[in-house]
């Protein structure tokens, strides 16, 4: 069952509306599971371009962003944003129960807290980018 470890029992689940349960059936599915997964490794593919791209930057002594980037990475926390709000919906208070989804809601919070804290020129806060691979 992937990182969902602890599975509801199916009467309680059976109980939910047909659009909650839906959704939950889609979010706790093998095809979405790897479907994440292959995100998650394409992030991290991504991580390791930007890095070096920057590296290259500051070894020339000038400071750039490559824009192709920033715009995957938006993208990324897109479909991150979309998995925590799917399995929030259907799960509700039985997230707490599950450390991997809590894990990665507060990654989500987190690099949500970057984007607004680098658009407002702020400094972006340290060990987010690599937080994003989880």
């Amino acid at each position: 069952p992937g990182r969902s470890m602890s599975r509801l029992p199916n009467q309680m689940v059976q109980q939910w509306p047909q659009l909650r349960r839906v959704v939950h059936e889609v979010s706790e599915s093998h095809a979405f599971e790897v479907f994440i997964g292959a995100v998650i490794v394409f992030n991290t593919v991504l991580i390791v371009v930007e890095t070096n791209a920057n590296a290259l930057c500051r070894a020339e002594g000038s400071s750039c962003q490559v824009a192709w980037i920033e715009y995957v990475n938006l993208g990324l926390l897109g479909i991150y944003t979309l998995e925590a709000i799917m399995r929030l919906f259907a799960l509700r208070q039985h997230i707490l129960r599950r450390g991997w989804e809590m894990f990665d809601l507060i990654i989500v919070v987190l690099s949500y807290v970057d984007v607004m804290l680098t658009a407002a020129s702020a400094s972006a806060l340290p060990g987010v980018q690599l937080l994003r691979i989880f």
